[in-house]
């Protein structure tokens, strides 16, 4: 009988455990030699690259602002 989707998935994993961290390592590696620095690139790309960042970091603050909003919220209607 075929394996699920989910026990695929669960036997990827315990795969990935019993190779501790040459898999971490590996991924690591990846990004660290695909990574370009700021400074690196032409003026318009840097540009570009920095209004993508902010635009995620302040995406990142509003999720975090109405997080804690329905926090406080909550915890006032259950006292």
């Amino acid at each position: 009988m075929p394996l699920s989707r989910a026990e695929i998935q669960r036997r990827y994993r315990e795969r990935k455990k019993k190779e501790s961290g040459s898999f971490l390592k590996k991924d690591r590696e990846r990004k660290r030699k695909n990574y370009v620095p700021v400074s690196m690139l032409s003026e318009p790309e840097a540009k570009k690259r920095r209004e993508e960042t902010n635009k995620r970091v302040k995406e990142n603050y509003k999720k975090k602002k109405m997080l804690m909003l329905t926090i406080q919220f909550t915890w006032k209607m259950n006292q």
